[in-house]
C-alpha cells in the first residue's frame, strides 16, 4: 500500500480528515499497525462534543482509502463503513 486517505464524520459533520503517503505492507493473516496522522483545531473538537452532549449515541461514517502500487499503475481502493456509536453514559441518581 503506497499511502492513504481517510475521513471520518459525526452526525453528518466532518470531524477528523488526513491522508498519508507512507507506504505500509500489509501480509496474510498478520496485524498491521498503520500510524494516522491527525489534527483538529480545538475550536471545531468543543463545537463536536458539545452537540453531542445529553445524546445516548451518534451516527458515524469512516471513509478509507488505500493507494495500492500494481504493475500497471496505482489505483484507489476504497471503503466505507457507515454505523452509529454509544455515547455518554447517563447519570444516574
Amino acid at each position: 500500500v503506497a499511502g492513504y486517505d481517510y475521513e471520518l464524520t459525526i452526525e453528518g459533520q466532518a470531524f477528523l480528515k488526513g491522508k498519508s503517503a507512507a507506504g505500509f505492507e500489509l501480509k496474510p493473516h498478520a496485524v498491521t499497525t498503520i500510524p494516522v496522522p491527525v489534527s483538529i483545531k480545538l475550536a471545531d473538537l468543543f463545537r463536536q462534543v458539545s452537540s453531542l452532549l445529553g445524546r445516548s449515541d451518534a451516527a458515524y461514517s469512516i471513509a478509507v482509502a488505500f493507494l495500492v502500487e500494481t504493475p500497471v499503475g496505482a489505483f484507489r481502493l476504497p471503503f466505507q463503513k457507515d454505523g452509529r456509536v454509544p455515547l455518554f453514559p447517563s447519570k444516574r441518581s
